[in-house]
């Protein structure tokens, strides 16, 4: 296992695009504003790259207690060199170089249904699970919006919860840059239109009537459906502890949207 160097970067970006066919502007913009060299696990044979792995710290509230987590992503070897084991390898030295840390615990979302059988193997056992509930909007009506302030709502917002995974000031700032966030008194919508559908982020409701509110202004946007993801049936995320103090059990029950789960 090794760490790579600046050197490295096209490289990896270009595996990156490859092994999971992203488009190039987001690669970009991962590559600038969230990976760190000292937590990019690589492993070379044949005097190149052939397995990958990225994680990010993020400040966490588990029950009363405080601390950090790690999220893992962009887990890939390349085509040639799978089937030897590399990405066990790296999956193994991300853990054993964390478990040195003050770290609560590592979680990650496997990228299709067939990888959780995998990941169970590697200790991580599923902890959120999800479902993508369809609104049919039959009501339109011109609602008072503002804009507000997203971060400083979020924080204010996730409060309430005792299982949260805190997202910087730099992360909600990046959210949205894809989506748009307005408020209709006090509760706060983060939203992306596609195709005449309204995919609903977050939402921070204090009125259900807001929410009402809400979809009716998507109504006078003729648009005819929102989605919205909450807690459900379907497999999503993973976790494996590291600390004694954090056992899965913590986790149940609870949903996952983004980042913040309860």
């Amino acid at each position: 296992m090794d760490f790579p160097d600046k050197t490295d970067l096209p490289y990896l970006k270009k595996m990156f695009t490859h092994i999971f066919s992203e488009e190039t502007s987001f690669v970009d913009m991962m590559f600038q504003n969230k990976l760190s060299l000292d937590n990019t696990f690589i492993i070379r044979a044949d005097e190149k790259i052939v397995s990958m792995a990225y994680t990010m710290y993020f400040d966490c509230k588990i029950g009363d207690c405080f601390g950090k987590c790690v999220y893992i992503y962009g887990v890939g070897t390349n085509e040639n060199y799978r089937g030897k084991g590399y990405m066990t390898k790296i999956m193994s030295n991300i853990y054993e170089f964390y478990s040195r840390k003050d770290i609560l615990f590592l979680y990650l979302v496997p990228a299709e249904p067939s990888l959780f059988k995998m990941y169970e193997g590697l200790g991580y056992q599923t902890a959120f699970h999800l479902d993508k509930n369809e609104i049919e909007i039959k009501e339109s009506r011109n609602i008072h919006l503002s804009t507000g302030d997203f971060h400083a709502d979020y924080l204010h917002y996730i409060k309430k919860f005792q299982n949260v995974i805190i997202r910087s000031a730099l992360d909600n700032h990046l959210i949205l840059n894809e989506c748009k966030y307005l408020k209709v008194n006090e509760s706060g919508f983060l939203f992306c239109i596609n195709n005449k559908t309204a995919c609903i982020r977050e939402a921070y409701i204090y009125d259900e009537r807001d929410l009402c509110d809400f979809l009716a202004y998507l109504g006078s946007l003729s648009i005819k459906k929102a989605e919205i993801i909450m807690s459900g049936s379907r497999p999503y995320a993973m976790i494996r502890p590291i600390s004694d103090d954090i056992k899965l059990m913590d986790f149940q029950g609870s949903s996952y949207t983004n980042l913040n789960f309860d």
